[in-house]
């Protein structure tokens, strides 16, 4: 009886091991997309600066 007890407790172990693992690449992963989520954005502005000045030159250059 006792051995079955052990199984028992060991696979419970094991299950709560996994859960937990599974729990930590999930965050893990919220974590990730976050920051590439954040570096999309600031890849976005600068993108955004970089054609406003692009067109102020343009104008500059025609202007001249």
């Amino acid at each position: 009886m006792q051995n079955g007890q052990f199984d028992v407790s060991t696979k419970l172990l094991h299950a709560e091991n996994d859960m937990l693992e599974s729990n930590l690449k999930e965050e893990r992963a919220a974590k990730a997309i976050q920051e590439l989520q954040d570096k999309l954005r600031e890849s976005l502005d600068d993108k955004k600066e970089l054609e406003i000045e692009f067109v102020a030159l343009r104008k500059n250059y025609l202007g001249l």
